[in-house]
């Protein structure tokens, strides 16, 4: 999701799209490509085969807490490397909320679990509808698209019953507000 999300608002029909070198958005769609999705995607088969984990679907909360502490460690390592770039600031503060929002994650599997896969399409939805509001860009294409793909990604998880409404509804709220904070009030560390 964080590639996903960060590539759709680095093409919205925006300054983004025309003021960033198309080298540096390959450099950091890449990094975060491989830090958020490649390097924690081992993690996972290195606990499995370890037998630490019981399956990728990681559907045991209390599994959950290691790969989501190392992948914790990664999404910080990443914020690091992206605010040393001339991206605009609020690229970064929406990869902050994307950053907060996966450790929010991590320190919520010791008592709870909670739907990562809303996490990542609410975290979307916010960074959109914050752009939205902070600069009167019509992105209603964009956000009636996620809108559909986050109900579908809900509904899905509860047809496959691997979540409960209160995980995925939890899920959507830690997203939302992790994201929207830091990005609608420009906020970064």
């Amino acid at each position: 999701m964080p590639t996903l999300g960060i590539a759709l608002i680095l093409n919205l029909d925006t300054y983004f799209r025309f003021s960033i070198s198309a080298e540096l958005k390959n450099f950091i769609l890449g990094l975060i490509f491989v830090n958020t999705f490649f390097f924690p995607i081992l993690i996972l088969f290195f606990l499995k085969s370890r037998k630490t984990i019981s399956s990728f679907q990681l559907d045991n909360r209390k599994e959950r807490i290691i790969p989501f502490a190392i992948s914790s460690i990664f999404f910080i390592f990443t914020y690091n490397v992206i605010q040393k770039t001339t991206l605009p600031p609020i690229i970064l503060s929406i990869f902050l909320g994307i950053t907060l929002s996966i450790i929010s994650a991590f320190l919520i599997s010791f008592f709870n679990k909670i739907s990562i896969h809303m996490v990542g399409i609410s975290g979307i939805l916010a960074a959109l509808i914050a752009l939205f509001l902070n600069f009167s860009a019509s992105y209603f294409y964009e956000i009636t698209i996620v809108v559909l793909v986050w109900g579908l990604v809900g509904f899905s998880r509860l047809k496959l019953k691997k979540h409960n409404h209160q995980e995925i509804y939890f899920g959507a709220f830690v997203g939302i507000i992790c994201v929207f904070i830091p990005t609608y009030f420009g906020i970064t560390i």
